[in-house]
């Protein structure tokens, strides 16, 4: 019998891209002979420590109050799992944030016959540096008296990042781009690293035009107005205000546009500030379920992925498979995901410190899709030919398997 233990952190995931993979990832674990799943989740709701059965997987459920950190204040969960988790060369325990060192660290010691997995959602320089690989790279290469200030806690964190990579017996990760730097910034062997990107297990259906039309005013709206979509975190970082400046540029060429913006409302006002004039031509929903979500991409005419930096993300193959025209950046894992021209129109990042270049490209990638009908079958047609070709949800499962099956 082997044991998957997964460690969730409940605060994060529920909103996020990895709470999704590790639902998917439990259902292939579902199907493996001989194999039960301990889902390790920290920082829920329950107000003690307890233990349940949810169909075929088992919860242990720690309550926000039990650390502040999880990932530092490590030692009594880990004294805690022993007491009903086994320790053997069968034993898997899958991490999934980073830095996460501290807890690998305190799960070995206490679980040292036991296996770890490290799957890289994202990596924590990502996000400060705007995907930025060559800055990245060139504060790695310096020595620690050559590195200003403001870079001191990137490069730390990197620093436990790699540590924790070294640990890990297997190291998983979604993107090409991310294995590259995990072979040359991170010094990870090879054989160590599976890449296995996120699968998708169904095309889903679009509206016809008069479906389309109906469902507009249904959400009064207008009917023949154009509706450009974008979904995730309202931050800097997934390039929501650079498209917002491109999408105010993109109404004085055609302004029977509408833009709209759906995630958690963080930074909403920051967002409407920022669309000045254009504020009656933005749209903000907050999170939507599945249900609602689909709605709104199937009323969409186009979907914008300006991101600086992604690993594989839902949001991407959720357009695809809907098979929605598809806009995005050059960003670090996004560019592997979306060839120019092929599945979508990439607008070049070009340089973060003066956006003003990337803005322009959103602004002219947009108004040639909307005026294309035929590039938009195009990118729709290769965009479904490709999810059912390199993002299979039955291959994802088959090379998890082999991770942990080896």
């Amino acid at each position: 019998m082997k044991t998957v233990c997964i460690y969730d952190d409940y605060s994060i995931s529920s909103g996020s891209g990895v709470g999704t993979f590790l639902r998917d990832f439990a259902q292939c674990v579902t199907q493996w002979k001989d194999t039960h799943i301990c889902m390790i989740m920290f920082r829920t709701n329950v107000e003690e420590f307890s233990i349940c059965m949810r169909g075929e997987l088992e919860y242990f459920l720690f309550p926000k109050t039990f650390c502040v950190n999880p990932f530092e204040e490590c030692e009594e969960i880990c004294s805690l799992l022993k007491q009903y988790i086994p320790d053997s060369d069968n034993t898997f325990f899958l991490f999934n944030y980073v830095p996460c060192d501290k807890l690998m660290r305190m799960t070995r010691n206490y679980f040292s016959l036991s296996k770890q997995i490290c799957v890289i959602h994202e990596f924590s320089w990502t996000t400060p540096l705007l995907g930025d690989v060559t800055l990245f790279r060139k504060l790695i290469s310096k020595t620690k008296e050559k590195i200003s200030f403001c870079y001191e806690g990137i490069i730390e964190l990197y620093r436990r990042e790699a540590e924790q990579c070294q640990m890990a017996d297997r190291v998983v990760c979604l993107s090409e781009d991310t294995y590259d730097i995990l072979y040359e910034c991170y010094q990870v062997p090879k054989e160590k690293i599976a890449l296995i990107s996120h699968g998708m297990r169904t095309i889903r259906k679009s509206f016809s035009e008069m479906t389309k039309r109906k469902w507009k005013q249904k959400y009064y709206l207008n009917p023949d107005e154009k509706l450009i979509v974008m979904v995730g975190r309202i931050c800097k970082s997934k390039g929501m205000f650079a498209y917002l400046e491109a999408f105010k540029n993109v109404l004085k060429y055609d302004s029977n546009c509408r833009l709209v913006v759906i995630g958690d409302l963080c930074n909403a006002p920051d967002l409407l500030a920022a669309a000045g004039e254009a504020v009656s031509k933005v749209t903000l929903t907050g999170r939507l379920d599945k249900e609602l979500l689909s709605y709104w991409y199937r009323m969409a005419d186009i979907g914008v992925i300006p991101s600086y930096a992604e690993q594989c993300c839902y949001v991407g193959l959720e357009m695809m498979s809907y098979g929605l025209p598809i806009i995005a950046s050059d960003g670090f894992g996004v560019k592997r995901m979306f060839p120019d021209g092929l599945n979508a129109y990439v607008a070049p990042i070009g340089n973060r410190r003066n956006p003003k270049e990337f803005v322009q490209n959103l602004v002219d990638c947009t108004l040639k899709l909307l005026s294309n009908s035929a590039e938009q079958r195009k990118t729709k047609n290769n965009a479904r030919r490709i999810l059912k070709e390199k993002y299979n949800f039955s291959e994802m499962a088959e090379h998890y398997k082999a991770v942990f099956m080896a």
